[in-house]
């Protein structure tokens, strides 16, 4: 059992924390650090989803106010990725997390087969660095920071810089420190369009409120049928559902433009159309960044997205007034019930 264990920071992934830990522990070899904190030295240094959580409770000092369940919610992107799953795989995930089963995590998820791969360094913000060192003394990796797609501080508005620091690193059971010698600007300045800024800047907003908010979790279907629901309204579908998928992919990638999907990894082409894939009914999990891109095309705030019903109502809410002319009740609100049909011939 460990004497003393870093209070996390606002925002600080459970991987810095080990990392800060391993730094004040003076131990020599991260081997070390791993039985201190685990029990164990074989454990992976894992970045966005780590495992063996009940082992570090097990381990932490006396009176300790932790749960798993806060280090998972808060210190994690858990809450990131669990948003767009079903419950019961949201579930699943975070049993795994707080088991030993950390195998099991990325396939639960979707994250094996999905083309949105993890960022190749830890990202850094210089703006939150001159404060850490200033204010703590030291720094620190911020969870929203590392999430793939986020290009931008929501702190300050800035883009992100790629660290020296490696996240899947040359020794897998490693933490590395974010400090001021591996946080420096090695390239030239980043400039990104004002378009992509403040694309950026909302899907990092919405991005903010699901590590803040652990939203309830729906079924896959639920998402289709929002989506599906709001592509009627905007005429994107027909009553019958059916998508006008050419039409669909030209306002989406005029609303965007290439730049910011290539930057978040969701550029579509023949070989990856997945626009098409969210709005099939099947089974495949998309990856988070993508219902936010498209969410954010559709008009859809977050909060609406997983709270309210989105309903198609062409004619508003009932009752409905009457269009017979000859009627005694005509254009009073007397109509309770509609079927809408789709005419082939005058569409």
């Amino acid at each position: 059992m460990i004497t003393f264990f870093p209070v996390p920071y606002k925002d600080e992934l459970l991987y810095s924390v080990l990392a800060r830990y391993h730094i004040r522990s003076g131990n020599v070899s991260i081997k070390a650090t791993q039985q201190d904190i685990y029990g164990t030295d074989s454990i992976t240094a894992i970045m966005d989803l780590p495992s063996h959580i009940n082992c570090l409770m097990g381990n932490l000092p006396v009176g300790n106010h932790y749960t798993p369940d806060y280090l998972i919610t808060n210190h994690t992107l858990y809450p990131f990725y669990a948003a767009f799953l079903p419950s019961e795989h949201a579930s699943a995930v975070k049993v795994s997390m707080i088991g030993d089963n950390g195998g099991s995590i990325y396939n639960r998820i979707g994250l094996m087969a999905s083309s949105v791969k993890l960022n190749q360094y830890f990202k850094f913000c210089p703006k939150c660095s001159d404060e850490e060192i200033s204010n703590l003394g030291e720094l620190y990796w911020h969870r929203i920071h590392q999430i793939p797609g986020v290009l931008i501080c929501p702190e300050h508005n800035i883009p992100l810089y790629d660290s020296q620091v490696p996240v899947r690193g040359y020794n897998k059971h490693d933490y590395r420190l974010a400090a001021p010698e591996s946080c420096k600007i090695s390239t030239s300045e980043k400039n990104y369009s004002d378009k992509i800024m403040e694309k950026a800047i909302n899907i990092t907003e919405d991005i903010k409120f699901l590590l803040c908010n652990m939203v309830e979790s729906k079924s896959l279907d639920w998402f289709k049928e929002q989506y599906l629901n709001r592509l009627k309204e905007l005429g994107f579908a027909n009553v019958n559902g059916r998508v006008r998928k050419k039409e669909l992919l030209c306002a989406f990638l005029d609303f965007y433009g290439h730049g910011l999907l290539e930057n978040m990894q969701s550029e579509i082409n023949n070989n990856n159309n997945w626009l098409n894939d969210m709005l099939r009914r099947n089974n495949r999990t998309t990856h988070p960044i993508r219902h936010l891109l498209f969410m954010q095309f559709l008009g859809i705030s977050v909060s609406d997205l997983f709270n309210k019903k989105i309903e198609y109502k062409p004619f508003g809410e009932k009752p409905w007034p009457c269009l017979n002319p000859v009627a005694s009740h005509f254009m009073s609100p007397v109509i309770t019930d509609i079927e809408l049909k789709y005419g082939t011939d005058s569409k």
